[in-house]
C-alpha cells in the first residue's frame, strides 16, 4: 500500500478492456469494512521526537469509521459522448493542471452526505494523448502529493483503472492532478466512510433570519443531531450529553451570537462527539466557545470578538482546522485541566491576552498557524504548549509576531517554538518553567510599552535553544537576564545575537559550536562563556 497525504491507495492496477471498465453497468469492487483517518504526523512527532505521550492523544476522535455501501455510481466522466455536464463532465483533463470535484454534490449520485469523511472510488483513464502519465489524488485544501494512485503507459482508447480510498477535503471535495499528458477521466463510487453518528443523525435546518432557535431544536430532538444553521442566531446554546454537529455554509454569514455574557455563546458539556463547522461565534462580554468533558472538532470557523476567552476547554479533546481566533479580550484559547487541543492551519490574531495557553495539565499544539498580537504562548501547571512549524506538510504560513511576550512558561510548564520559523517577542521562564527554541530564530524582544525588553530566566526556570531535526538553527536575540538558579543552554550552532547576563546564582552553558554575532557577550555566568 502506498500512503498519500489523507488517502490510502491500492497500487494493484487493473488493465482491462473498455467494455469492462467503462461499461454502463458499473462493476462493483471490494472495499475495507472500515477506514481509520491517518494518524497525523503531528502526533507521531510529539511522541517520538519530543517524548510526549499524553493520554489525551490516545482518545482523539480518529477511530475507525464504518463503510456505508451504495450501488456503484458514476460521479465523473469527462468524455463528451457520455452526457456529463458542469464540473463532472468535459473537457479532457489537461496535464499538470488541478481539477476539483465536489463529490457529495454530484448530481449523478445523490445521497452522499456532507458528513462523509472518505470515499471508496475507482479511477479510470482512457483516450490518453500520450504516455507515460499518472493520476494524483488528494483532499481539497491539502498540498499536492507526489504519489500517484494510477499510472498509464499507453496512448489511445485503452483503459486502466485503480481503486482508492481518499479522505474528503474542503466541503467534501477532492483534487485531481494529471501528470504527463492529457487524458479523459472516469470516477465511480461504491460507498463512503462516516461516523456512525453522522450516518444516523437527524438533520434539522434553523433559519436565524426567521427568528428560529437552535436551542429549541436541540431541546425538541432526541438522539444524534445535525443542525444546519442559516444566518446569525442571537442566543446562547447549551448542548449536554449529546452527539451533535452545528454547521453553517459560511462563517461570514452563519453563526451564533450570545446574548447572555455570563455563560458562553456555545457550551458543550459531556458531548461525544461534537462538531462545529463553518460558523462564527461571538459573545459580547463573555466566553465564545466552552467545552467540558467532551470530544470536539472545530472546522473552518471563526471565534471572534468575545469579551472573555475565545475558546475554553476543560477535560476535553479538541481538534481544529482552518480556525480563526481573533480580537478576544482575554485569551484566544485556554486549554485547561487534562485537555488536549491541536489546531492546524489556524489564525490567532489580535487577542488581548495570550493568543493561546495551556494550564493545569493541558496540552496545546498549533501547527502551521499564524500568531500575531501582544502575547503568544503561555504554559503553566505541568502543561505543554507549542507552535510547530515543521511537523506537518502544509502550504499554510506559520509564524509568531508578538509585540510583548512570545512565550512564557512557569509552574513546571513548557512552551516551545518549533521548526523553521522567525519570531518576535520576549521569552520568559520561571518557577521550573521551560522555554524551548527548536530551530526557531528570535528577531526581537518586546516593544516599548507592550512587553519586557529583555528575556528572563529565573527561579529554577530553563531556556534551551538548538536545531530541529532538519538542522534549522535557532537564535537568541537581545538581552537575556538569568537569576535564581535559572539556566540558559545554547547548543549545536545556535546563534547568540545579544547578551546573556547572569546574577543571583543564574548560569549559562554554551556549546563550542555556538555562533556569537559581533557585540554579543556572556557576563557573570559561572559556566558560560563565548566560544573561542
Amino acid at each position: 500500500m502506498a500512503r498519500v497525504r489523507g488517502a490510502t491507495a491500492s497500487l494493484a492496477m487493473v488493465l482491462l478492456s473498455n467494455v469492462a471498465i467503462l461499461a454502463e453497468a458499473i462493476p462493483n469492487w471490494s472495499a475495507p469494512r472500515s477506514w481509520t483517518p491517518p494518524r497525523t504526523a503531528a502526533l507521531q512527532n510529539l511522541e517520538k521526537a519530543r517524548g510526549v505521550s499524553p493520554l489525551a492523544i490516545e482518545s482523539l476522535p480518529t477511530g475507525p469509521l464504518p463503510f456505508v455501501a451504495i450501488s456503484p455510481c458514476r460521479l465523473v466522466d469527462t468524455r463528451p459522448s457520455q452526457g456529463f455536464t458542469g464540473a463532472y463532465g468535459p473537457p479532457i483533463l489537461l496535464a499538470n493542471a488541478i481539477r476539483t470535484f465536489d463529490l457529495n454534490s454530484a448530481p449523478q449520485c445523490p445521497g452522499i452526505p456532507s458528513t462523509a469523511q472518505a470515499y471508496s472510488l475507482m479511477f479510470a483513464v482512457t483516450e490518453t494523448t500520450g504516455a507515460p502519465g499518472d493520476v494524483r489524488v488528494f483532499p481539497t485544501g491539502q498540498p499536492v502529493t507526489n504519489t500517484s494512485v494510477l499510472n498509464w503507459n499507453f496512448v489511445g482508447s485503452a483503459a486502466i483503472a485503480n481503486t482508492v480510498i481518499i479522505a474528503a477535503g474542503t466541503n467534501g471535495s477532492i483534487d485531481v492532478l494529471v501528470a504527463g499528458f492529457n487524458t479523459h477521466l472516469v470516477i465511480d463510487i461504491n460507498g463512503y466512510y462516516a461516523s456512525p453518528v453522522a450516518a444516523t443523525a437527524k438533520t434539522v435546518s434553523v433559519d436565524c433570519t426567521q427568528a428560529q432557535s437552535i436551542q429549541a431544536v436541540i431541546n425538541a430532538e432526541a438522539g444524534p443531531l445535525v443542525v444546519e444553521i442559516h444566518g446569525i442566531c442571537q442566543e446562547n446554546v447549551l448542548v449536554k450529553q449529546r452527539e451533535i454537529t452545528l454547521r453553517g455554509a459560511d462563517p461570514n454569514t452563519d453563526g451564533i451570537q450570545g446574548v447572555v455574557p455570563q455563560v458562553p455563546a456555545v457550551q458543550f458539556r459531556y458531548v461525544d462527539p461534537g462538531k462545529i463547522e463553518n460558523l462564527s461565534i461571538s459573545n459580547g462580554l463573555g466566553i465564545g466557545f466552552s467545552a467540558v468533558v467532551s470530544r470536539v472538532e472545530l472546522l473552518n470557523s471563526r471565534i471572534i470578538g468575545n469579551g472573555g476567552d475565545g475558546i475554553s476547554l476543560n477535560t476535553t479533546n479538541a481538534i481544529a482546522t482552518g480556525l480563526t481566533v481573533s480580537q478576544n479580550q482575554t485569551w484566544g484559547a485556554r486549554v485547561g485541566t487534562a485537555s488536549f487541543f491541536l489546531c492546524a492551519e489556524c489564525e490567532f490574531q489580535g487577542n488581548q491576552g495570550f493568543a493561546a495557553g495551556a494550564v493545569n495539565g493541558g496540552f496545546l499544539t498549533l501547527h502551521d498557524t499564524v500568531v500575531t498580537g501582544v502575547n503568544g504562548l503561555t504554559s503553566s501547571g505541568n502543561s505543554y504548549a507549542d507552535l510547530d512549524c515543521l511537523t506537518t506538510e502544509s502550504a499554510h504560513p506559520c509564524s509568531l509576531a508578538a509585540t510583548g511576550r512570545a512565550a512564557r512558561a512557569f509552574g513546571n510548564g513548557t512552551a516551545a517554538i518549533y521548526g523553521n520559523v522567525d519570531f518576535t517577542g520576549q521569552v520568559a521562564s520561571s518557577d521550573r518553567g521551560i522555554i524551548q527554541l527548536i530551530g526557531a530564530r528570535q528577531l526581537a524582544t518586546g516593544q516599548p510599552g507592550q512587553g519586557p525588553s529583555a528575556n528572563s530566566v529565573s527561579d529554577l526556570g530553563r531556556l534551551s535553544a538548538g536545531p530541529d531535526e532538519l538542522d534549522n538553527q535557532s537564535q537568541l536575540f537581545g538581552t537575556t537576564n538569568v537569576s535564581g538558579f535559572g539556566r540558559v543552554i545554547l547548543y549545536e550552532a545556535t546563534t547568540l545575537a545579544g547578551t546573556i547576563q547572569c546574577g543571583s546564582a543564574g548560569d549559562a552553558w554554551l556549546d563550542p559550536t555556538v555562533i556569537a554575532n559581533p557585540g554579543s557577550a556572556v557576563t557573570g555566568c559561572e559556566h558560560g562563556a563565548l566560544p573561542p
